[in-house]
């Protein structure tokens, strides 16, 4: 039972990756470890859904945009997590769940995409549905489990999620602060792993490439 289980990441098969996919799934031990009660149990039962932990794991976070290999939804999902709590604390200091909140919606905020991209050819129905509504679907269970126990903290994540899952051209600025910085933090991620850099707008030569 996930209750019963102190780490969900110390499960999940960490001794099969190395480099980048380490690193990541290092920053996801991490995020595990750091998160206060009842998230850390709502992160827990998540990572151990058999439709989600696994999957999770192995998923690419595209299909020919960013992060489209196998373990790149885990690199997408874990690389600004740090930034995230950051980006949230500088902006309110006095909010002791508003980290915690924005960097958990940030790790989950594309596990729908074990539905519709998948870890290397697209699922049969992966056109038909956006990917932020599938992700409301998969963890539906697991809200209603932290409601039980944290309503506000539940309404709080399904409002970053709503926000997430409303078409870019329909969001218009939310009232959540939180909302607008995972949302930046993943345009960021995206944007820095296709380099879209001072070096290829100037057509400059890169100081790594010497």
């Amino acid at each position: 039972q996930p209750m019963e289980v102190l780490l969900a990441t110390g499960l999940l098969p960490r001794h099969r990756y190395a480099g980048e996919m380490l690193a990541a799934f290092d920053r996801l031990a991490r995020l595990e470890n750091s998160l206060p009660s009842p998230l850390d149990a709502f992160l827990r039962r998540v990572l151990l859904d058999p439709d989600i932990g696994i999957g999770f794991l192995r998923c690419r976070a595209s299909v020919n945009h960013h992060h489209n290999f196998a373990g790149g939804l885990l690199v997408h999902s874990t690389e600004m997590l740090d930034l995230v709590a950051d980006a949230t604390h500088l902006p309110l200091p006095h909010d002791p769940w508003a980290p915690s909140i924005a960097q958990l919606t940030y790790l989950l905020h594309d596990v729908g995409k074990l539905r519709s991209v998948g870890e290397t050819t697209r699922t049969r129905h992966g056109l038909v549905g956006r990917h932020e509504i599938m992700t409301i679907e998969l963890l539906a269970p697991h809200l209603r489990w932290l409601e039980l126990r944290s309503p506000e903290l539940a309404t709080v994540l399904r409002a970053v999620l709503g926000h997430l899952a409303t078409p870019a051209k329909a969001r218009g600025v939310s009232q959540f602060l939180v909302s607008e910085i995972v949302e930046k933090m993943d345009q960021w991620s995206a944007a820095a792993y296709n380099r879209r850099d001072t070096c290829k707008l100037l057509g400059l030569e890169r100081l790594d490439a010497a």
